[in-house]
C-alpha cells in the first residue's frame, strides 16, 4: 500500500511540475552577488510554452546609470552563473522597460528553469556585473487546481485508509 502513496505522490509531484509554466519575477539590488548600493528595482513577467520561453515584459526604475544589457543567467540564489539569454530591445535609460524577447529551449533547460536555476540581471554603467537581480520563480496557475486537488484528495484517502 505504501507503494500506492509513493506512486500517487510522485504523480501529484509530475502534475505541478507541468503546470510550472509562468514566472514572476522581482529584481531588486539586494539579490545580487555581490549586492550593491541602490534604490533601483524591477520586475519580469515570462512563460513557458513548450520548448519555448518568452520574457513577455522586464521593467526597471531607478537606476543607478543607464541600462547597458540584461540577460538571463544560470545560478540559483546568491550564486553568479554564466549567460544563458541576451535579452534585447532596450533603450539606454534608468528606467524603462525592455520589450518582449523570445527564447527557444532545451528540455534541460526547462528542467533548470522550474528548478529556479536562472534569475535575470540588469547590467548598468556604474555596476557593470549587474545592479538589480530576481530569481526566475514558478507561478503556478489556479486553474491547474482542477487537476492537483482530485489527486491530493487521493492521496489523502490512501493515507487514511492504510494508517
Amino acid at each position: 500500500m505504501r507503494h500506492i502513496v509513493a506512486l500517487t505522490l510522485l504523480l501529484v509531484y509530475a502534475t505541478a511540475q507541468q503546470s510550472c509554466s509562468n514566472f514572476t519575477v522581482a529584481l531588486d539590488t539586494k539579490q545580487g552577488a555581490p549586492s550593491v548600493s541602490s534604490s533601483a528595482s524591477g520586475t519580469a513577467v515570462a512563460s513557458l510554452n513548450g520548448n519555448v520561453l518568452t520574457v513577455t515584459s522586464l521593467a526597471y526604475t531607478g537606476l543607478t546609470s543607464n541600462i547597458t544589457s540584461a540577460h538571463i543567467h544560470a545560478g540559483t540564489v546568491g550564486v553568479t552563473g554564466a549567460i544563458v539569454f541576451n535579452l534585447v530591445g532596450f533603450t539606454p535609460s534608468t528606467s524603462g522597460k525592455i520589450p518582449s524577447n523570445t527564447f527557444s529551449i532545451s528540455n534541460d533547460q526547462i528542467s533548470t528553469l522550474v528548478a529556479q536555476g536562472y534569475y535575470f540581471n540588469v547590467h548598468t554603467i556604474q555596476n557593470g556585473a549587474g545592479e538589480i537581480r530576481g530569481q526566475l520563480v514558478c507561478k503556478l496557475i489556479v486553474s491547474n487546481a482542477n487537476q492537483i486537488l482530485p489527486l491530493f484528495s487521493i492521496l489523502v484517502l490512501l493515507v487514511l485508509l492504510c494508517f
